[in-house]
């Protein structure tokens, strides 16, 4: 199996195993009286699957930003000195006529 792919296995499997325990806890803890709520409906536990699911694709998208910044990159060798020098650009004071002086507010 490709390098990417296994590392996306991994992360998406990491994601899901965190959202279940994160899950698992907050059932536990009885936060937002959930627990409760899933207890007392006959259909309690398909709350669970779409919790379980959003959890799992949040906690995976941060397990592969995690891994994903933890990557070796190899730009760290010296590279500067390549551009072009920029030209110098001096600023020349242009002198324009001006027709007549005009008082503020008045149209033509």
């Amino acid at each position: 199996m490709p390098e990417p792919l296994r590392a996306y296995k991994t992360t998406i499997l990491i994601g899901f195993a965190a959202a279940g325990v994160f899950l698992a806890m907050a059932l536990w803890f009885d936060v937002a009286g959930l627990r409760g709520a899933i207890q007392q409906s006959d259909i309690g536990w398909l709350a669970l699957v779409p919790l379980w699911l959003g959890n799992g694709a949040v906690f995976s998208g941060l397990q592969a930003a995690i891994s994903a910044g933890g990557t070796d990159d190899d730009d760290d060798e010296p590279r500067g000195g390549h551009r072009h020098p920029r030209m110098e650009q001096e600023m020349i004071a242009i002198r324009v006529r001006a027709e007549r002086a005009r008082k503020p507010g008045l149209r033509r």
